[in-house]
Order: C-alpha cells, then structure tokens, then sequence
C-alpha cells in the first residue's frame, strides 16, 4: 500500500508540474500577443506627404474656444467642453510653417518655428506623430472659427473618431 502511494504522489508531482508548464506558457503567449498589439508598430500613421497649398484665410494666430465631439455640437458663446483646454492657440506662418504651439505648461513665443509641425490646406501636419488633422474654417456671426482634428492618442492607439478643437481667428 506505501508502494502504491508513492507511485501516485510521482504521478500527480508530475501531472501538476506539466499543467504548470503549459498554463505558464499559455500566459506568455498572451502576454506577447497583448505586447505586440499595443506596440508603435500598431499604431495609426496618416498620409503627411501633402503637396503644399497656401490657404491665406489660415495665416495668423488662432485661439482655443472650446473642444467638441462633433462640429455642430459648437455653439458660440457657450462652451461644450468643461475640463481644462491642453491646446491654448497655434499661430501658422506663410509657406507651410508652424509656430511651436502653446499648450498647457508650455507656453510658445510664437516666433520659435516647429519643425515637426507643418500645413497644408485642410491639414494641420505633426511629422513626429505622422498624423494629417483636417481643419475647416467657418464664418460664424461675423466671427472666423478654425474647427482642427485633435489626433491625440486615442485616434493613433485605440483608433477612435478625433474629437474637434474650436479656435477663434485672434484679433
């Protein structure tokens, strides 16, 4: 009878070590494939080699008004987005040039040239995030709005529809 118990206990030793090894390994394997899927290779990447084209209504500094999830959800006047605005203004220059832009914590000077960031009509163009946002520019009572693709993380990781920054034309 001891003999037959230590026979068994061999066995299960064995049995248990060996689902150990294929759980463990079935683990990796998830853990890879979870690793592979977030990686920068899987991120989102725009086409940004736009031939350039001046869009003269766009020259200036433009002002945040307000951040929306669609544009018709923009109403003068009455702001949508109640968090903190990260993006304060842009300022785009003549030949497809860009200001660095000043965001919350880093304000810009609004001469220092941002050779990362570029335009086109239509497109705002981040070389270091390799994203084209879209931008429209409408005429609302009088008053000049830029509406820009923000393409934050959300569009470029997690493939999410871009919500909209709403800048005024600065005065």
């Amino acid at each position: 009878m001891i003999k037959d118990f230590k026979k068994s206990t061999k066995r299960l030793y064995a049995l248990a070590a060996a689902c150990l090894i294929i759980s463990g390994g079935a683990s990796l394997i998830g853990a890879k494939v979870y690793a592979s899927t977030t990686s920068i290779e899987s991120k989102i990447q725009d086409k940004i080699d736009y031939p350039f084209l001046n869009d003269s209504e766009a020259v200036g500094k433009w002002e945040t008004v307000d951040f929306v999830k669609e544009i018709d959800d923009f109403k003068p006047g009455e702001k949508q987005w109640k968090g903190g605005d990260y993006l304060k203004s842009i300022t785009i220059i003549q030949d497809g040039k860009m200001a660095q832009p000043d965001v919350q914590g880093m304000p810009s000077d609004e001469k220092t040239l941002a050779s990362w960031l570029t335009w086109t009509k239509g497109y705002i163009i981040s070389s270091a995030d390799k994203t084209a946002s879209q931008y429209t520019i409408k005429e609302i009572n009088g008053t000049k709005y830029m509406f820009m693709e923000w393409k934050s993380g959300d569009y470029t990781l997690r493939g999410m529809k871009p919500w909209y920054y709403v800048l005024k034309a600065s005065k």
